[in-house]
């Protein structure tokens, strides 16, 4: 995998498809990939919070 966040030692990666998908929504939304990686483990992590 080539993405920064491996190289910076971070706790999770990502696969091919995931980083491809995220590509294509800052393509198309112009928001910074960390912000919609951090606004969908937020949303994932909504249905253990309770």
């Amino acid at each position: 995998m080539t993405n920064s966040a491996n190289r910076k030692g971070t706790l999770f990666t990502l696969d091919e498809e995931t980083i491809e998908l995220l590509n294509k929504a800052k393509a198309e939304t112009h928001v910074p990939k960390s912000q919609i990686v951090q606004l969908a483990l937020e949303e994932y992590l909504k249905g253990y919070q309770n």
